[in-house]
């Protein structure tokens, strides 16, 4: 009993090795962390830039107010240069008769003057973090709309 008890003594005097056994805790719970710093700087980086890019559209329909095929075009290649790889954009023409909903038809019937003419930018883009690989989560979709009145 006095051997048992001595060896348990000295094992609890003995300090050697207690920085490596910190580490060891420590050290994947600060990996962890610093991944997934970096993933959600990525993530609000995209998002930031595709509300920039959403800007960047709303001056530029206000601007060049198109409402012809071709200048729609000009402004969704514009645009194009804004967005990541992997994202998208759409721009469409959208019609308003007075009071009613928005229609991505010309609405028949209607006066001229009751006509507005709107210019609807949809961006969208997605993001997958390095902890989906490993089946934590999945990708983010990003979609970012905006509608601008042209005439």
């Amino acid at each position: 009993m006095k051997k048992l008890k001595a060896l348990l003594e000295r094992l609890c005097d003995d300090t050697r090795g207690t920085a490596l056994i910190e580490t060891a805790i420590v050290a994947p719970t600060l990996i962890v962390m610093c991944i997934g710093g970096f993933e959600v700087a990525t993530m609000v980086e995209k998002q930031s830039r595709l509300q920039s890019t959403a800007e960047l559209a709303t001056e530029i329909a206000m601007v060049s107010t198109p409402d012809t095929e071709t200048e729609r075009l000009a402004v969704e290649s514009e645009l194009s240069g804004s967005l990541p790889s992997t994202g998208t954009i759409q721009v469409t023409f959208r019609y308003r008769c007075g009071e009613e909903a928005l229609s991505e038809t010309l609405p028949s019937g209607c006066e001229e003057e009751e006509l507005a003419t709107y210019l609807h930018i949809a961006l969208t883009d997605w993001y997958e973090p390095v902890w989906s690989q490993w089946g934590i989560g999945s990708a983010f979709e990003y979609d970012v709309q905006r509608t601008v009145q042209v005439s």
